[in-house]
């Protein structure tokens, strides 16, 4: 079996495994760092399940095969599937790349100091398209809830090494207070939506995390 279709496959399984219970599974994209010229985008989804205390994120140790090792994440996770990531500047696609065996890729090719729209395809389907999930606070820590809101997959390129440009650079820790804490959640979501509106105000280009960050 190619990595893509043990992906479905286990996804499939992963279903069965948890019959009984109600299932989530929220995918996400993530701009991981840019350059001058080129962008590490990267997709991946939390699995979620509904018990009798609650919703849980489900460990690692119960997702199907083949996510044991690897989880539903980062570098070492299993493809969801043949994953393309096209670069678009005014509609127009001027850069792409793709995979069969990573849920991250580098787009080069890109110019300095540019806004550019992306998006990502697995298996022919735009990766986490339509309005998403956000966790809804509420009794026993709350769960995912529709959000009425959908990704806006935009980056911008740093500046030449030799730009005279000014760059806003966001730089926060020790924010993490968890879900059931915090006036169950709503200090830690108060957190994240400062860190949204600081971005979309005041051009925020990176962030730099100074640890403490989750519970």
């Amino acid at each position: 079996e190619l990595p893509a279709e043990r992906s479905r496959s286990s996804l499939r399984g992963y279903h069965r495994h948890v019959s009984g219970d109600r299932v989530h599974f929220e995918p996400f994209v993530h701009l991981v760092d840019v350059t001058e010229r080129s962008a590490l985008v990267a997709w991946g989804g939390f699995f979620l399940r509904q018990a009798e205390t609650g919703w849980l994120v489900v460990d690692d140790d119960d997702l199907p095969d083949g996510r044991t090792t690897g989880g539903t994440i980062g570098a070492e996770s299993m493809p969801y599937g043949r994953a393309t990531v096209d670069v678009l500047d005014g509609g127009r696609v001027v850069a792409s790349a793709g995979t069969v065996d990573r849920n991250h890729v580098w787009v080069e090719g890109l110019e300095p100091d540019h806004e550019y729209r992306y998006r990502v395809t697995v298996d022919g389907a735009e990766w986490a398209a339509g309005e998403r999930s956000d966790w809804q606070l509420g009794p026993g820590g709350g769960g995912p809830a529709p959000a009425g809101r959908r990704y806006d997959l935009r980056l911008r390129t740093h500046p030449a090494a030799d730009a005279d440009v000014p760059v806003a650079v966001l730089a926060v820790g020790d924010y993490g207070v968890g879900i059931v804490n915090g006036e169950n959640g709503r200090r830690q979501q108060a957190v994240a939506r400062t860190m949204e509106r600081l971005a979309a105000t005041r051009g925020v280009r990176a962030l730099v995390s100074l640890g403490d960050n989750i519970y």
